[in-house]
């Protein structure tokens, strides 16, 4: 079993390297063969320069600067002479690891300590600098870096202000006489581990000032410096921010150094992942682990563990994530590619406690965590591909079968259409046996009125049975035999044909809340050379976890008659879906693709049916919600191979029972 472990730092109480170090000892506790692959990732706030140093071969350069309550420190940044390039890590000058819970003060700190750096790397030749804003002990905009590059702001009286949240207010005008001219010439880049704004209730204040010790009243005083800070930008300046995603991260500073320096933001986590190769590691990975000191509603929105699932759902790998705190609804997470979160707190514990005990509870955690994994896989139904048994990850498949064959009338006015025989089956043995050779077994069948024949094949009729017995004839029910033992089947009926959205929400009782197969037993396919079209959609699924069509190419002549997908091509005959079209006109269709009837669907997709808008006639196609959920999360469509006959048509019927008789011939 090969197991990525890639975590953020836990503020506070480990770095990102210290976080790999002791999920990897609770993976070898309980499974020490694994091929245990550690990257400790960022997200361009606290542990950014261990974690880029190796990947960079660049070096330390330590000086000494002013902390965020203006104490003497050193801080570090990395710097690469071949490339001039410095990377400083504003958490090392300003950053709330370098406080103590009781000498937070938003309205004393000041990122005076992040200009010193700056000019520092100048003087060491640096021509780009790259600077990772997370962590910050700060709430003043950028204010204190400003002055330390020899920016100077004055009040109302003319006098000078020093650089911190407490003076934001104050501002009256910014003067940029003094600013060194050779930083006009300098690339900078801000790693911005968000993409909050400056202002408003997902602003730097209110979301991020409670952590750095702001209560109620300080947070309307920097919410109002802030302000007056952006106006000031905007006056002085001629440069707007208030709309500047990522504005508001490290307490403003993202505004401060793109209004001061043009710098350009980015989101740091994907530049990091990039910079540490996780693509490559997750090659042929079976489980990636993450960690981060809380999950919560800002986890989403570009911080490392998303980044990091995110890659890991690319590669169809799955993701746990360890927190000491989960405060983010699981769905949120899980649209993250985070298909798991453990808590790595035992019970009730003090925030005191659970930091100083960080490393042991995330040993004991991702023991836990891989252990339940591990378990899940060897629980797993089994399925074979070339003799060759493998685990199962879906179990059920629903065959929608309450139509009424009006192509075929009067033959379907009281057989089911799906109870047509070719040569010696009826349409829906075959859909079952294909369903079977994938390791679906539990068969739920949607049923109409007049559909009893199709419940009376997959039962035992004792009478018949009992007739045949010990004549050759009684090994023609050998097949149906073995699919009855093999299989359970379950109905349920839908009252009104309103479309194949309909009939899939139809069997969410069967269903419940697994991922499951959708055979549509007209489409009768076949692959004579290899796997089943179902097996081979299964293998999509088993490696990218979201909902699988099946498509073929088809004349544009005839995609009037299917539903077609917008697509882009991701692998070898696999499309990411980025748009569907029911049943267009051939200059509205936007390619030649067109969806049969195979599907692999996770259960979302029944919350999705329930607000797609009904269409003609009040029905509910299917493609339009799968369309709704490419948007939301991600559908994949597969080129399967194989051949497929349109048994809901007379031709096609025709020659799939030409094609089935020549091989028996044969």
């Amino acid at each position: 079993m090969k197991i990525v472990i890639a975590p953020n730092a836990l503020k506070g109480s480990l770095t990102a390297k210290e976080a790999a170090s002791a999920i990897t000892h609770g993976v070898c506790k309980v499974h020490p063969n694994a091929d245990v692959v550690t990257i400790p990732i960022a997200d361009g706030g606290d542990g950014l320069l261990e974690v880029l140093q190796q990947a960079l071969n660049a070096s330390v350069v330590h000086h000494k600067v002013k902390g965020p309550l203006g104490d003497d420190i050193e801080a570090g940044y990395l710097f690469s002479k071949s490339q001039k390039t410095a990377i400083i890590e504003m958490a090392t000058a300003s950053g709330l690891a370098l406080l103590s819970p009781e000498q937070l003060d938003p309205l004393q700190a000041s990122t005076f300590g992040i200009g010193q750096l700056i000019m520092h790397a100048v003087a060491q030749g640096a021509s780009t600098i790259i600077i990772g804003i997370g962590g910050s002990a700060t709430n003043e905009g950028g204010m204190g870096m400003a002055t330390a590059l020899g920016i100077r702001f004055f009040d109302e009286e003319a006098t000078e202000l020093t650089g911190n949240g407490k003076n934001l207010k104050k501002i009256h005008r910014i003067d940029m006489s003094d600013f060194p001219p050779e930083l006009n010439a300098i690339d900078f880049k801000v790693i911005c581990d968000v993409d909050n704004p400056l202002l408003g209730a997902n602003g730097a204040t209110r979301i991020f000032g409670p952590q750095k010790g702001a209560n109620e009243e300080t947070q309307l005083q920097l919410e109002n410096g802030l302000a007056n800070l952006a106006e000031r930008f905007r006056d002085d300046l001629s440069i707007d921010v208030l709309d500047l995603a990522g504005g508001g991260a490290a307490g403003g500073l993202g505004a401060g150094l793109k209004a001061l320096l043009d710098a350009e933001l980015l989101p740091g986590a994907e530049l990091v992942l990039d910079l540490v190769g996780i693509d490559n590691a997750l090659n042929n990975a079976n489980l990636l682990i993450t960690a981060e000191g809380q999950l919560d509603d800002q986890t989403a929105f570009g911080k490392a563990p998303a980044a990091v699932a995110s890659r890991a759902r690319r590669q169809g790998v799955p993701c746990i994530a360890l927190a000491g705190a989960i405060l983010s609804d699981t769905e949120i997470l899980k649209e993250c590619g985070i298909d798991a979160a453990f808590s790595l707190c035992p019970g009730p514990v003090t925030l005191d406690q659970a930091m100083v005990n960080a490393a042991q509870y995330l040993t004991n955690s991702a023991a836990n965590a891989v252990s339940c994994f591990a378990t899940g896989l060897s629980n797993n139904q089994t399925y074979s591909i070339n003799n060759k048994t493998q685990p199962s990850m879906i179990n059920k498949c629903i065959f929608p079968a309450a139509g009424y064959g009006t192509r075929f009338l009067p033959a379907t006015k009281a057989m089911p259409k799906e109870m047509l025989p070719i040569v010696d089956k009826p349409l829906i043995q075959y859909g079952v046996e294909e369903a079977m050779a994938a390791g679906m077994t539990e068969i739920g069948i949607i049923t109409g009125r007049s559909k009893r024949a199709v419940e009376d094949h997959f039962d035992i009729s004792y009478e018949l049975e009992h007739q045949i017995s010990g004549t050759p004839k009684e090994k023609y029910l050998e097949g149906i035999r073995h699919i009855i033992e093999e299989c359970t089947f379950s109905y349920t009926r839908q009252i009104e044909m309103l479309g194949l959205g309909h009939a899939i929400l139809t069997a969410e009782t069967l269903v419940g809340h697994d991922p499951f197969g959708v055979i549509l037993a007209d489409d009768l396919c076949i692959n004579a050379t290899g796997d089943g079209i179902m097996l081979q959609m299964l293998q999509v699924y088993e490696k990218y976890r979201c909902s699988v069509v099946a498509i073929e190419e088809v004349d544009e002549d005839e995609v009037h008659k299917y539903g077609v997908i917008d697509a882009s091509q991701m692998d070898d005959n696999i499309f990411k879906v980025n748009g569907m079209v029911e049943k267009p006109a051939k200059e509205d269709a936007p390619s030649n693709l067109a969806i049969i009837g195979r599907y692999i669907l996770t259960p979302e997709i029944f919350d999705i049916i329930r607000r797609t808008p009904a269409g003609k006639n009040g029905e509910l196609q299917i493609t339009d919600s799968l369309e709704i959920q490419a948007k939301e999360n991600m559908v994949l469509a597969l080129k399967f191979k194989g051949q497929r006959f349109d048994c809901g048509s007379v031709d096609g019927f025709v020659e799939a029972t030409n094609h089935f008789h020549k091989l028996r011939e044969d």
